[in-house]
């Protein structure tokens, strides 16, 4: 998680930096992959 508007994924060698929406920004608690599925946790 970068912080703000931004979240940071990193998988083995690929990085990918996704914009959230505003309704999201400032709020991520983590993330993870499940099953092949990214799972972003909200506070």
């Amino acid at each position: 998680y970068r912080g703000g508007s931004e979240l940071l994924i990193e998988a083995g060698d690929q990085r990918r930096v996704i914009k959230l929406p505003p309704a999201m920004q400032g709020k991520v608690g983590g993330a993870k992959f499940v099953d092949r599925n990214l799972v972003v946790t909200i506070r």
